[in-house]
């Protein structure tokens, strides 16, 4: 099933149409008219005042306009004339915009908002107030093994003492050590480590 953009103009393929005598000639004349059915409702005529157009071999492209997409779920788009041509159906499925710029678009990222770990709505309230107290610093040019210059903004001396600083990327990536001192323009005084880290590694204050 065909993913559609909430809420939006689209232009679809529907057919082929083709003549009820044999069920092979194409229709490619006329003026068949499309109605709409969402989620299993009613049929009705479109919103989209754009008439339809034969494209090629019997198939017509149906202008849907935001009303006609407006509704998430299933949205069937069929048309129908015992004389003229046999009956045609399409079914597509009304996704969310960000959900279709993710999935098929390729131009946004996917929405998730976690709800439960283990079954626990609590557990992700934890695990945010966790992330917050964390800082993500990233070295600049200068550091030794035990004086680290960072972007960090905080601006208040000594503000991660007593802290701990873990380092993700880089030859110290997995190491922590002690935080001693912060000067409060980004410097951290901590315990010794194995090496210096290399300008542009990142590490994360705990």
């Amino acid at each position: 099933m065909m993913l559609l953009r909430q809420s939006s103009t689209v232009t679809v393929l529907a057919g082929p149409l083709l003549d009820p005598s044999d069920g092979v000639t194409a229709v490619t004349a006329g003026t068949p008219t499309f109605s709409l059915s969402k989620n299993g409702g009613t049929l009705a005529a479109r919103s989209s005042a754009t008439a339809v157009a034969h494209d090629a071999d019997g198939f017509w492209a149906v202008e849907l306009d935001a009303t006609d997409t407006g509704t998430l779920g299933r949205l069937r788009v069929e048309t129908s004339d015992a004389a003229t041509y046999l009956p045609v159906w399409e079914d597509y499925m009304i996704v969310p915009q960000a959900i279709y710029d993710a999935l098929v678009a390729d131009s946004d990222t996917l929405p998730v908002d976690m709800t439960q770990i283990l079954g626990s709505a609590a557990l992700p309230v934890t695990l945010q107030r966790l992330l917050q107290q964390m800082t993500v610093v990233t070295v600049g040019a200068g550091s030794t093994t035990k004086t680290i210059v960072t972007d960090a903004a905080e601006t208040t001396a000594d503000h991660y003492v007593p802290g701990v600083l873990s380092f993700s990327t880089g030859a110290l990536a997995g190491q922590k050590t002690m935080i001693s001192g912060y000067d409060g323009a980004g410097s951290f005084s901590v315990e010794a480590l194995s090496e210096a880290p290399a300008n542009g590694d990142v590490a994360v204050v705990l």
